[in-house]
């Protein structure tokens, strides 16, 4: 198949530098927030994310804010840093025992660190937390491609990102600054 392709074709399949639908380069894009500012793609960086398991154990210990049929939500405020409010930080737990197809827990991922996301100015010194704590019954949903189980999920995160934006406009009273 390469032996057909010419010269320029061939070099335009190799070119994984360039974003294809803006001809702007990828490596060089900045993050502003969690959007790009280069390219416009939506990203989910480290500073955006639970990673540590001491992180996820400092939200779980709390109590639940909000709970829907199949999730559970859970938030905690963090420490101001120096400069200013933290950024709102996503931890999201999707166990093999409540969805046994990977599929099913990516989609789960995908979607709670999309509306989350699209809320996170919001949520400005929060680190929030979404667990999945029941199945999705397979009779209902079939695939993890079903419109019924897209609108399911969609529908309760959405609802409990919006508790937890509701939640945190609620505690916005100002902790003391550190040291003082």
């Amino acid at each position: 198949m390469r032996a057909s392709l010419g010269n320029s074709e061939l070099n335009k399949a190799h070119d994984t530098s360039t974003d294809t639908g803006t001809g702007t380069s990828i490596g060089t894009a900045t993050t502003v927030g969690m959007v790009s500012a280069n390219t416009g793609v939506a990203s989910f960086p480290k500073t955006a994310r639970l990673l540590k398991t001491d992180e996820f154990s400092s939200v779980f210990r709390l109590r639940p804010w909000a709970r829907s049929a199949h999730f559970v939500l859970y938030g905690r405020r963090r420490e101001p840093m120096e400069h200013g409010v933290a950024a709102a930080r996503l931890g999201v737990v999707v166990g093999k025992k409540q969805a046994p197809r990977a599929v099913t827990r990516n989609l789960i991922k995908r979607i709670a660190r999309e509306t989350f996301r699209l809320n996170s100015m919001q949520l400005a010194g929060w680190d929030v937390l979404i667990r999945l704590s029941a199945k999705f019954d397979r009779k209902v949903f079939g695939s993890a491609s079903s419109d019924a189980l897209n609108a399911v999920i969609r529908t309760e995160v959405g609802t409990l990102v919006e508790r937890a934006v509701r939640e945190a406009a609620r505690h916005a009273a100002p902790l003391p600054a550190p040291g003082g």
